[in-house]
């Protein structure tokens, strides 16, 4: 009964977005900036907090279980990238193009928002605990993967230090460790989180006024 509300006023503010686009009020430069502050702030706060909110909907073993089931998931995916080429019968670029498509979904940046308001906080928990496989697939072979220049394509252990990443490791000693943090942190993290779900679909109807 609540999906619809939620899938509303998502799509309304993707209206608002595009409008803007189209009035003058917002351009593609302001629109990265944005998509950094979600991707760097506001998405790691929402993880963070959903490993501290209070709620324990899963126990530590169905954690395990869940991120077993996520890291088999992603190893699949990444044995399986380089058939995609092959059926459909693309070369050079376009064929890695085909293999981050096949790989990557836009899990870390629009699956959180969508989640949360769709299913709420609990549910992030467990999208949080799937995102870590995720970020390091996208920061280690999927930036070796894109990267055009064969100096970019070397491993470095920066790729591990992106915020969203870190968020996740963060969350999962919080959860399974049964940290408690102060309720004013905990205020914090929400009120930061909450402008997730608004500011990605700013994102998105604003990438859609530019196709």
């Amino acid at each position: 009964m609540l999906t619809f509300p939620a899938l509303f006023k998502m799509f309304l503010i993707i209206i608002v977005a595009f409008a803007a686009v189209r009035c003058g009020l917002w351009d593609a430069k302001t629109n990265r900036a944005l998509s950094k502050i979600v991707l760097y702030i506001f998405n790691p706060a929402l993880a963070i907090y959903s490993a501290v909110s209070g709620a324990r909907p899963y126990t530590n073993l169905q954690v395990l279980q869940f991120t077993a089931v996520a890291v088999g998931c992603y190893v699949f995916l990444v044995a399986t990238a380089f058939l995609i080429p092959k059926v459909l019968g693309l070369k050079g670029d376009s064929g890695k193009v085909y293999k981050l498509m096949y790989l990557l979904s836009n899990v870390g940046f629009y699956g959180i928002p969508v989640v949360q308001a769709l299913f709420g906080t609990e549910a992030v928990l467990l999208t949080t605990f799937f995102n870590l496989p995720f970020q390091v697939v996208s920061f280690t072979f999927g930036v070796t993967l894109a990267s055009p220049r064969e100096e970019d394509q070397k491993f470095s252990l920066k790729m591990l230090t992106h915020p969203m990443i870190l968020a996740c490791v963060l969350a999962y000693i919080l959860y399974l460790g049964r940290v408690q943090v102060p309720d004013f942190l905990k205020e914090a993290l929400n009120f930061t989180g909450q402008a997730t779900s608004p500011c990605a679909m700013v994102v998105v109807g604003t990438a859609l006024a530019f196709v």
